[in-house]
């Protein structure tokens, strides 16, 4: 039984699939530092550092999310369905799948909205060399309560990263 949990194991880290956590940085958001502690209706800075290596401009964004559970919809009872209409082709039906964090739905506040400029001497990933940069934004903070600061790029959502936030009282 160990030998073949260890097989299966294997077989996943073989065909790249890992089981930590999301990378923490993408090949151009790298990381976002925030000073703490936070407390509600005090300015709040956040760094956000970025290697720009592409030879176009990029809008890059960060906004500060609520991370509060929001009520998930229950899917309603599937119809039980007769031998006859099993013969028709049947429509498919769309499953709801609850929404995952962070999503801009959330949303409490835009941070920042900019635009990095091109590198002149861009190019593909891994054979340009970047411009690195830090983008330095003040911003109050809301009332207490959890936070996520959600820092993306809108042409490709994916390119994104994020920080957790707890905002205290004052």
């Amino acid at each position: 039984m160990i030998a073949a949990l260890s097989a299966v194991a294997l077989m996943f880290v073989a065909c790249g699939i890992g089981f930590g956590e999301e990378p923490k940085e993408t090949e151009l958001l790298k990381e976002i530092t925030i000073e703490e502690p936070v407390i509600a209706g005090q300015a709040v800075t956040i760094l956000l550092d970025y290697a720009q290596q592409y030879p176009v401009r990029v809008e890059v964004k960060c906004d500060l999310l609520s991370v509060n559970d929001l009520p998930t919809n229950t899917p309603l009872a599937t119809r039980t369905v007769s031998p006859l209409a099993l013969r028709r082709t049947p429509e498919p039906t769309l499953p709801n799948i609850p929404r995952v964090r962070p999503t801009p739905k959330r949303k409490v506040l835009e941070i920042l909205g900019t635009t990095l400029q091109p590198n002149e001497e861009g190019g593909p990933t891994g054979t340009a060399t970047p411009e690195l940069g830090t983008i330095e934004r003040r911003f109050l903070a809301p009332e207490p309560g959890d936070y996520v600061v959600w820092c993306y790029t809108p042409v490709d959502q994916n390119n994104a990263i994020f920080q957790e936030l707890t905002i205290l009282p004052p």
